[in-house]
């Protein structure tokens, strides 16, 4: 069959198509490298289909609230990059900055680094509650850790190395969405605890492998600046209180400035702001997380004008993902150590709300990790109804949640205003 020409007929006929592929190495040289992404005279969304970092994507392109081009390539699922499988994220975003020296516009890429396994952005990742168990049946002899490990599994896959499928769900010339899916499995016991934090069987008969679907939608929209990520986990399958555990989508790790420089800040937001105030972002950086959020949960990373961030598109005070424990919550550097086992300034890693720099070889040293995520309580799955702040909470028996992905020049000014505005 000429597939040119049936796709010709079939939408000379008004017939909406949606074929589902799955390309191997061999495969992609059929298409062609996509060149800068660029709209012509009235056009708003623009979708493309080639190569982007070696890899097939859907390239989509929008103008953004300056009327410039802003893109992103999603990666098609069934393909390998450096011998891993490799599928539904983006793995190249780009947006326009007008150089005052030059007095023109330039793109600016993020791109992800070579080598990396957790490189790209916009996956899905979930990790595991540690369990205590009835006996000391972990690897280092104690009865705490997670049921996967003790199956001889990852307790929180990357997403982006797992099968799936993907397509383009509409495209007009205001907007576009991509869907994709996939069963993204967890570990829990074939009979619910009363109390998630109840001991756990350590009988290797009494755990079961739920499969647990995702559904990741991205939605490109005309005048707007940034991409709108949502998720939904559907834990049904899973009896609550079987399951228990945290969300960590969209996920990844993207080059955002120029020349892969230290960080300048790290910023959050959950109940409180949490903010760095030094030159740099080490363990020893001095911090402020006592100024209350009036706005939406958000994530930051700054390198010098460069920003990246994540921003969910309710009020704190409408979320119902929920927040882990931290004893810093509420205090400031001033107070003291963050984690004195450590002898870090920062609060500790665990204490964080969100997945960020924090195990990137976080150390005195200025960190230029690119490296963010999101963040929850780790009672997904469970029929809890506030977290360890004893805010609301709700996790079963689906959680669904939409957050901006902010890339941008100024300083994580947008991004911080993006997040106050929503309230």
């Amino acid at each position: 069959m000429n597939t040119k020409s049936f796709f010709q007929r079939a939408l000379a006929l008004g017939i909406a198509c949606f074929v589902t592929f799955a390309f191997t190495a061999d495969a992609a040289p059929a298409y062609s490298k996509l060149g800068r992404p660029k709209l012509q005279a009235g056009q708003n969304v623009l979708l493309q289909t080639g190569i982007v970092n070696n890899l097939v994507v859907d390239r989509y392109t929008w103008r953004d609230s300056h009327g410039r081009p802003r893109s992103a390539s999603l990666v098609r699922f069934g393909q390998q990059l450096n011998g891993k499988a490799r599928g539904g994220y983006a793995n190249q975003f780009s947006y326009q900055i007008f150089d005052t020296v030059k007095r023109k516009w330039k793109t600016v890429y993020l791109n992800p680094p070579q080598y990396r396994g957790d490189a790209g952005f916009g996956y899905f990742v979930s990790h595991e509650l540690y369990r205590y168990f009835d006996a000391n049946v972990c690897a280092d002899g104690s009865n705490y850790c997670t049921i996967a490990s003790l199956h001889g599994q990852d307790d929180s896959p990357l997403g982006l190395s797992m099968p799936g499928s993907g397509k383009t769900v509409s495209v007009t010339n205001q907007r576009a969405v991509h869907k994709f899916t996939q069963n993204y499995p967890h570990w829990g016991t074939l009979t619910a605890l009363a109390d998630i934090y109840d001991p756990t069987p350590s009988n290797l008969n009494a755990h079961k492998k739920y499969d647990l679907p995702v559904t990741i939608k991205w939605k490109f929209s005309a005048g707007q600046d940034y991409p709108l990520w949502s998720v939904t986990y559907n834990l049904a399958n899973a009896p609550a209180n079987t399951v228990s555990v945290d969300l960590r989508g969209p996920y990844g790790y993207l080059i955002f400035d120029q020349s892969d420089a230290p960080l300048t800040q790290l910023e959050w937001g959950d109940q409180y702001k949490f903010a760095t105030s030094d030159a740099n972002v080490s363990t020893n950086s001095n911090w402020t997380w006592n100024a209350l959020n009036g706005g939406a949960r958000y994530n930051l990373l700054v390198a010098g004008a460069y920003e990246f961030g994540l921003v969910q598109t309710v009020p704190y005070s409408a979320s119902k993902i929920g927040s882990g424990w931290s004893d810093d919550r509420g205090k400031t550097s001033a107070d003291g150590m963050g984690c004195p086992d450590a002898s870090w300034r920062m609060p500790c890693d665990w204490e964080w709300t969100y997945q960020s720099i924090q195990y990137e070889d976080f150390n005195a040293n200025p960190s230029a990790a690119k490296k963010i995520a999101w963040g929850s309580a780790p009672y997904v799955g469970t029929n809890k109804t506030s977290d360890d702040t004893g805010e609301p909470f709700a996790g079963y028996p689906k959680v669904s949640y939409k957050v901006w992905i902010t890339f941008d020049n100024t300083g994580g000014a947008n991004t911080r205003a993006l997040a106050a505005s929503i309230h």
